[in-house]
């Protein structure tokens, strides 16, 4: 069993803890007021890029790379925004939509990043494909979340 990946970081200089017991790597800062970011995606080159990339912009960004983590983390916190992967094992990225929705746990904005197209879901704000324009994604955070 692969064990989920979550880190959580801002532009504040981080403190760092580890969990070995359950697979998560946890850093924190003590800027909470800057928005919160959750991505979602099972590659974890990929969230180490969205975490450096975003990492010097004012945001709390949290990584799971297992969306089922990312609906149990869901459940006591709320986040700005969400930015998904569509295809992942275990649930996609409409699924992992889908699921919150029903859950009826906090929903801004849902991004959802695909190399596919994908019809249009209710809940979902934004469909970005692959490769990731960040400079696009960047500034429709800013106009959005």
């Amino acid at each position: 069993m692969q064990a989920s990946l979550l880190f959580v970081t801002s532009r504040s200089i981080p403190t760092y803890q580890a969990s070995s017991s359950n697979g998560r790597i946890v850093l924190t800062s003590e800027n909470e007021k800057n928005k919160r970011i959750l991505f979602v995606d099972d590659d974890l080159s990929i969230l180490e890029l969205y975490e450096a990339i975003f990492a010097r912009l004012p945001y709390e960004i949290i990584c799971h790379s297992d969306p089922l983590e990312a609906v149990r983390f869901l459940k006591n916190e709320k986040v700005d925004v969400i930015i998904s992967d569509f295809s992942m094992p275990k649930l996609n990225g409409l699924g992992l939509l889908e699921t919150i929705r029903k859950k009826k746990y906090h929903l801004g904005c849902f991004i959802l990043v695909s190399g596919k197209i994908v019809d249009p879901a209710e809940g979902l704000t934004e469909i970005f494909s692959k490769p990731i324009p960040f400079t696009k994604l960047i500034n429709f955070i800013k106009e959005n979340a």
